[in-house]
């Protein structure tokens, strides 16, 4: 559809309304094409690993699946790695156990759950990672944990520095998103049908989740080689995506080149 000539029913139909839109899935496109290309010549040394933080309702999950679909479209192996509190095996398996460690301990234990499967998925056969939550997104949680009193400084200190360690090693670009508290209510409610009080999503608790992560940006920036902290107050959460899409594709590009260059013993 996208290869060779521009699909002219595509521009002139089907974006018809939409051609600013539509030209920045053009650029999209092309710079994937060139990754494709890349990807013919030589392979990067491990997965292209990308986490995603933030509150919840400012894109993460919508970027996400955009990107997933972006990439296997494109031809390249894709695995996408659910938020691990959220998956049946933490539910089901880890969580009652977990509880009985106290919240220090439990937030450890989650921690290093998190790190094996970060490792799992890096020793995969994928080409690309997306992981929703990983261990940097812990890390706020232990910040908050330690700012409450739950955990001791020396832990805090301990964890984070080994964590920090790992992120580096492992992850190669960090999106961080978030929105006002009051924005993000606003999404939530008027995505559903329920009138019911969110158990975690309130405007205090997102306050505190967002003056964490602005607390912790001097840490990601150590933690990450690239990184974008981005407010989604404004953007419709297709923006979010083509946004997200804009960063991570150069360096992609960059790992990609460098790799060739490493083939071929080139300067």
């Amino acid at each position: 559809m996208f290869f060779g000539k521009e699909d002219l029913f595509l521009r002139d139909t089907v974006f018809i309304d939409y051609l600013d839109y539509y030209k920045k899935l053009r650029q999209l496109h092309a710079m994937k094409r060139e990754l494709q290309n890349l990807k013919s010549l030589c392979s990067l040394p491990k997965p292209f690993v990308v986490e995603f933080s933030g509150a919840p309702r400012t894109g993460k999950t919508t970027t996400i699946h955009n990107l997933y679909d972006f990439f296997k479209k494109g031809g390249f192996d894709v695995l996408v790695v659910e938020e691990f509190t959220s998956s049946k095996k933490y539910k089901e398996k880890l969580k009652l156990e977990f509880e009985r460690l106290g919240l220090s301990g439990k937030d450890i234990a989650v921690m290093e759950e998190v790190y094996k499967e970060l490792q799992e998925s890096v020793d995969s056969d994928n080409e690309i990672v997306l992981i929703d939550r990983s261990i940097n997104d812990r890390q706020v949680w232990n910040y908050r944990r330690y700012q409450r009193g739950d955990m001791s400084q020396d832990q805090y200190q301990d964890v984070k520095d080994k964590y920090s360690k790992i992120s580096k090693e492992l992850i190669d670009f960090l999106v961080v998103t978030y929105a006002d508290p009051l924005i993000s209510l606003q999404r939530d409610y008027m995505c559903g049908l329920a009138l019911e009080k969110r158990r975690f999503l309130n405007q205090e608790n997102i306050e505190e989740y967002n003056n964490s992560l602005s607390e912790l940006e001097s840490l990601f920036s150590e933690s990450v080689d690239s990184m974008l902290l981005l407010d989604t107050s404004n953007l419709d959460m297709n923006d979010v995506s083509v946004e997200v899409c804009f960063q991570i594709l150069p360096v992609m590009r960059e790992k990609y080149i460098e790799s060739f260059c490493k083939k071929y013993h080139l300067k």
